[in-house]
């Protein structure tokens, strides 16, 4: 089984309950853009820490280059805040648990370039709100656009590579999963 297939499972719980909290965030038929501004929010505060511990890694670090999604994050916060400054933490921010290893770096990168395939759904279904303006405040949801597919499935074969030749690194990959799964929810969970 590949890493990728391994982590999918491993982490399937946690997956599921940052998820779960993320679609009645979202999905919420009274869903106001404050409220969104609330969930992008959350992902400032988490990916303004996940992508400083993944700095610290070789790996993580080049792959960020790329891959980063603070800047798109903060150019939707400052259009819904009309122009107003982003700073972190704008909520109460855990500390982030301490990321171990490049394996682990790994892990909580699969979180968040995962998240950019529950992204095309999210976008979909915020169209049908007056003020969801994809270019203004939907480049964190809707970023690599059509690249989407080709930039996950770079990301698993650097994954699966990694995991092939560091065979004993497995576990510290999913760990790294799951910590940024749960950071996630914590924050998550900070919001109404």
């Amino acid at each position: 089984m590949s890493m990728m297939l391994n982590m999918k499972a491993e982490t399937a719980v946690h997956h599921a309950q940052t998820e779960s909290l993320l679609r009645a965030r979202l999905f919420n038929k009274q869903l106001s853009q404050s409220c969104y501004c609330d969930v992008l929010n959350v992902f400032y505060t988490a990916y303004s820490s996940l992508e400083s511990a993944l700095a610290n890694f070789p790996l993580t670090a080049q792959l960020l280059k790329d891959r980063s999604k603070i800047e798109l994050l903060k150019k939707d916060l400052i259009y819904l805040r009309s122009g107003s400054s982003v700073k972190v933490p704008y909520l109460s921010n855990p500390d982030l648990p301490r990321v171990a290893n490049e394996a682990a770096a790994l892990g909580v990168m699969y979180v968040m370039e995962g998240s950019t395939l529950g992204g095309k759904i999210i976008i979909n279904y915020l169209m049908k709100y007056d003020w969801m303006n994809v270019e203004l405040c939907g480049n964190f949801f809707s970023n690599y656009g059509d690249n989407r597919g080709r930039m996950w499935n770079e990301f698993g074969e650097i994954v699966n590579g990694f995991s092939s030749a560091n065979q004993h690194a497995a576990t510290h990959v999913v760990s790294g999963a799951k910590l940024a799964f749960d950071y996630i929810y914590s924050l998550l969970m900070q919001t109404r």
